[in-house]
């Protein structure tokens, strides 16, 4: 029989320091999707050059530039992807910069660059503490978000990422302040968030967090996100939304309501009665 929907765990390669917590959140969402009488089957996105993937659905939860092109051909196949290949693509950090600008997300300072360049941009020296993070996927490893003080630290290691294979990647600008992440369903009403740096100094309007986030999420086409962002002195900045977090915190709750997500989804475009 045909499964109705096909799942796709995330890679331990992009899961550092979360492979139990990806892994749990999968899970949960699938036996949520079943307890519906829906038939789900399960792959790796490590698996993906080899697997059939043979539901009209699939949810997943690939990164990684490999998978990339694999999403793609899945689309152009007609599978409905959540989140689709388009939108996973626009997390990637050099894309969605460009998203945020269009879209005026409140977003800091950020500058795409070649790992492989001598010279920085003279805005850099302006920027003084900033974080140099890899341009496509999260990360994979410590290295691959890292903050610096001045242009000379910067270089170091935009050299140590271009020895890695690394071709972009973002400077981004420090900003002082309560760091905040967030879990939500686009238009879906769940959304949730915690001091992540310990407890927070500055008033918050969880409104405000919410807009803020729906409007991220919005503009790169996330179904299913996560995120970072500041509360400081002249308001709130977001440094980083993500497709598919682990929701950990708040992982039970959440993955009933993914799954609600997926089904809305896959009856809104004729693909589950």
């Amino acid at each position: 029989m045909t499964p109705h929907f096909t799942g796709i765990a995330r890679s331990v390669e992009f899961s550092p320091n979360h492979e139990s917590n990806d892994a749990a959140i999968m899970r949960l969402t699938r036996e949520a999707i079943e307890a519906r009488g829906y038939r789900v089957d399960m792959v790796s996105e490590d698996d993906l050059p080899t697997a059939s993937i043979q539901g009209p659905v699939v949810f997943h939860m690939c990164q990684g530039p490999r998978s990339m092109a694999w999403l793609n051909r899945l689309e152009e196949q007609g599978k409905l992807l959540i989140n689709s290949y388009g939108s996973v693509r626009n997390c990637y950090r050099t894309y969605m910069t460009e998203r945020f600008a269009e879209a005026g997300v409140p977003f800091p300072r950020t500058l795409v660059v070649d790992t492989a360049d001598d010279r920085l941009p003279g805005e850099a020296a302006e920027m003084g503490s900033m974080w140099v993070k890899r341009g496509d996927v999260h990360a994979t490893q410590k290295s691959d978000v890292v903050k610096v003080d001045g242009v000379g630290e910067a270089g170091a290691v935009l050299k140590a990422m271009s020895e890695r294979g690394i071709d972009r990647a973002v400077l981004q600008e420090h900003i002082v302040g309560d760091v905040i992440k967030f879990y939500g369903i686009h238009k879906n009403g769940f959304f949730e968030w915690y001091h992540s740096e310990g407890p927070g100094t500055r008033p918050v309007d969880p409104e405000v967090l919410r807009e803020e986030a729906e409007r991220a999420a919005g503009a790169t086409g996330l179904s299913i996100y996560g995120g970072d962002l500041v509360v400081h002195d002249r308001g709130i900045t977001l440094i980083d939304l993500n497709d598919w977090p682990s929701f950990a915190r708040f992982r039970d709750r959440a993955s009933v309501k993914i799954a609600d997500q997926i089904l809305k989804e896959a009856r809104a475009h004729g693909r589950i009665d």
